[in-house]
């Protein structure tokens, strides 16, 4: 079974780390997984000060 790994996919299609291209890639992904993160905490606060009015 031949398998390849995220980055040699990124690598192949982005270029190696440090290119323009693949820099550009990497921002983006970071910003995509900040703003999981940020939708994530406000659906638990809303979550959660729904719970506590509830009680």
């Amino acid at each position: 079974m031949n398998v390849t790994s995220l980055d040699q996919i990124k690598d192949r299609y982005y270029g190696e780390i440090g290119t323009p291209e693949r820099n550009e890639l990497e921002r983006e992904l970071e910003s995509l997984r900040v703003g999981v993160k940020i939708r994530a905490a406000r659906e638990k606060r809303v979550l959660n000060s729904k719970q506590s009015n509830c009680s």
